[in-house]
């Protein structure tokens, strides 16, 4: 079992103690075994000098509140030595480290001002630890240091600092320079403002999204990793595939800041310059049109429309919107299904057709909408924010807050403007309902008619 010896206000050492009474007499350790556990703390502190360990713990000292502030130190930073041992390398630290008081005072510490490997000693129960003692005086040790560990586990929820105490990890399932990459990228400094922490972006790309969609699914729901959960990305594998890897119940949903509308677009020099021209030419034999993966949203934008028109589509999937966009404005592809963010800043290299939207966007205010041009179309990807599942409550709770006030910043708000991002702000719980209706409409398609 682990035991604490502590000094009133400071950080306790550990030390493993070995139940003596259990052991052959030829195998008991008296309590002198304290004192070489205590040594040998010291000796690691001594002969590491980690250079990461604050001021004034740079060198050792030579009383026993510099070994546990050290040996503490060493555990924390993952170079604790093993069990005693100095020459087996870094090991990670097993036992509680908290800050202790005890009213009547700490047991007594017998001291030799010679330094670090003078031999420091505990003195328990009134004697010094260098005597041997019987299995009686032993298990009403182990018993009051044990009360001492366990009083301590209790109160560690209470004293745990807020969330988040470390970095977050922000997964995006695809490639940077895609709606899902910008968007991230706008949101993230207002979010770490209202979390009083820093969010790092890692682009898992591949296969629709299902890479990053995967990894973030199969990791500890702890809220230091987070992920871009696209709609309805996350719901067609799990649809579409005999043993999906994930479904859209694999998550957490913390909630919506925006979303995108889908757009057809051809090159700037493309003859089929109009979406009715491009629907004419269609008949005379199929014609190329890129997709960022079967059952993306664009995808499923223009499967209603080679379904609404009768045009003859012919669909390739690649394997991000960045290169579907560059084959379109280099003429190699002869059309494009993309989201209105990720075509915006390109106007003059490729030609916009028409947006799956309502109404005309103020970003392209020149480009009609399929219903202008009769054809009842619009939707296009929501981009919830995600963990895995099974994240804390208060976890929760605190990051849905934090999107719905970065939700209301008016600096977020023309930021997501600028780049052509559709707000459509969801809380966690609206998210979550959202995600399951839309889940039972892809499945009803998927049944009727399949998309791929």
């Amino acid at each position: 079992m682990n035991a604490l010896i502590v000094e009133p206000g400071r950080i306790p050492i550990t030390i493993p103690i070995t139940d003596d009474s259990a052991r052959p007499a030829r195998r008991r350790r008296s309590a002198r075994s304290f004192g070489r556990r205590v040594q040998v703390g010291c000796e690691a502190a001594c002969s590491r000098q980690d250079a990461s360990l604050p001021e004034p713990h740079s060198a050792c000292g030579n009383r026993i509140l510099s070994v546990g502030t050290h040996a503490a130190h060493l555990r924390a930073a993952g170079n604790a030595p093993r069990q005693g041992s100095l020459d087996k390398g870094p090991a990670r630290a097993r036992t509680l480290h908290a800050t202790v008081y005890l009213p009547d005072g700490p047991p007594p510490m017998r001291e030799d001002r010679a330094g670090c490997r003078g031999g420091l000693r505990p003195v328990i129960a009134g004697r010094a630890a260098g005597r041997s003692r019987s299995g009686e005086d032993h298990m009403r040790i182990r018993l009051g240091l044990a009360a001492i560990a366990v009083s301590l586990a209790l109160g560690s929820a209470a004293a745990r600092a807020e969330y988040p105490e470390r970095p977050i990890t922000f997964i995006v399932p695809f490639a940077p320079g895609g709606t899902t990459d910008i968007g991230v990228r706008t949101w993230i400094p207002y979010v770490e403002k209202c979390l009083g922490g820093s969010i790092a972006v890692v682009n898992r790309p591949g296969a629709g999204g299902e890479v990053g969609f995967t990894e973030l699914a199969g990791l500890k729901p702890d809220g230091y990793t987070l992920g871009g959960l696209n709609i309805p990305n996350v719901i067609v594998g799990s649809i579409s595939k005999e043993n999906p890897r994930f479904t859209p119940a694999s998550f957490t949903y913390l909630g919506t800041l925006y979303g995108s509308k889908v757009t057809i677009n051809t090159g700037k020099d493309a003859a089929h310059d109009t979406l009715p021209k491009l629907i004419e030419a269609t008949k005379s034999g199929p014609v190329n049109l890129g997709i960022t993966n079967f059952g993306s949203d664009d995808h499923l934008m223009m499967l209603r429309l080679a379904k609404a028109s009768g045009s003859n589509f012919r669909f390739i999937p690649f394997s991000d919107a960045a290169t579907v966009r560059n084959a379109v404005m280099s003429g190699d592809l002869q059309v494009g299904g993309l989201s209105l963010t990720e075509v915006t800043p390109f106007q003059g290299e490729l030609t916009t057709l028409a947006i799956a939207s309502a109404e005309r966007d103020p970003s392209l205010p020149d480009v009609p909408t399929f219903r202008e041009q009769g054809f009842d179309l619009v939707g296009g990807s929501n981009h919830a924010i995600g963990g895995p599942k099974g994240m804390p409550a208060d976890v929760v709770a605190k990051l849905d807050g934090c999107i719905q006030k970065t939700a209301g910043d008016p600096e977020f708000v023309a930021a997501a403007q600028k780049r052509a991002l559709v707000l459509n702000p969801m809380t966690a719980a609206e998210t979550e309902a959202w995600v399951a209706k839309e889940t039972e409409a892809l499945q009803a398609l998927w049944k009727s008619d399949p998309w791929k």
